[in-house]
């Protein structure tokens, strides 16, 4: 595992080398997290499967998974909004 990483790292940093990109800033964060609209029209989804099969208990798993991720959404905008800005102010 630690020479695909390593692997990985060398074959990114070749890329940026060549495209002439000499900072990089990186954001870590959860796969779940979604744009708003992306995260309400999987909620409607959800509850709508849910709703039609009351006994289907994936189905009610899988909308309390999704109703769990509801705090991401306000995070995803702030650290979109956030490259955002880092990325204009490092244009400058």
């Amino acid at each position: 595992r630690l020479i695909r990483v390593m692997c990985e790292f060398e074959e990114t940093g070749a890329r940026l080398d060549a495209q002439g990109v000499e900072r990089v800033v990186m954001f870590f964060g959860s796969a779940r997290a979604k744009p708003k609209a992306e995260y309400e029209a999987a909620l409607r989804a959800a509850q709508a499967a849910s709703a039609a099969a009351p006994d289907d208990s994936r189905a009610a798993v899988a909308l309390q998974r999704l109703q769990k991720q509801a705090f991401l959404i306000p995070i995803f905008d702030v650290v979109r909004e956030l490259a955002k800005r880092l990325t204009l102010w490092s244009a400058e």
